[in-house]
């Protein structure tokens, strides 16, 4: 069965060299590269308390960016995000059924085993589904299949219709 829960990423870009505008940037180019791939949504985080009389763009939190995706694209984001982050300074915070984890990385090597561990943190939370046990059809079911075949006409009295429309003719 295909997961279809919804898995949320938060990625911040947390680099110290970077002031709020080349943090806002980084966010603007991931999603301008992420538009095209599986997702529900994809955005800067809205400030809760923006300045008053503040401009669109002002109303977002420097340099951070939600992607929410279905459980069933999860490796393909998170290879794709691998890449596109392998040399950035990032928190990364994946959301799955609930639970959080959060983690940061700054060089290809953490970037990678940041990408790993949210693999196996969203794939230990993967809510468990019930075994599939057969069922024993119940006696009114048995009755209407019975009350079903008596109906239904018998293969021999097809042919003798058959046999009746060719004589007709």
């Amino acid at each position: 069965m295909k997961d279809t829960s919804p898995t949320e990423f938060t990625i911040a870009f947390t680099d110290p060299d970077f002031n709020d505008e080349e943090r806002d940037r980084q966010v603007q180019n991931l999603l301008r590269q992420v538009k095209d791939l599986e997702i529900i949504e994809a955005g800067p985080i809205p400030d809760p308390n923006p300045p008053s009389g503040a401009k669109a763009m002002a109303g977002t939190l420097a340099g951070l960016l939600a992607i929410q995706i279905l459980g069933i694209h999860v490796k393909e984001i998170l290879d794709y995000l691998r890449d596109r982050l392998s040399h950035k300074i990032i928190e990364f915070e994946v959301e799955a059924n609930g639970k959080r984890l959060k983690v940061k990385a700054s060089n290809p090597e953490e970037i990678d085993m940041v990408m790993h561990k949210a693999r196996e943190f969203i794939q230990a939370e993967k809510p468990e589904s019930p075994p599939i046990e057969p069922r024993q059809p119940n006696r009114t079911t048995i009755e209407a299949m019975r009350e079903c075949e008596e109906d239904l006409p018998s293969f021999a009295s097809a042919d003798e219709s058959m046999a009746r429309l060719h004589e007709a003719r």
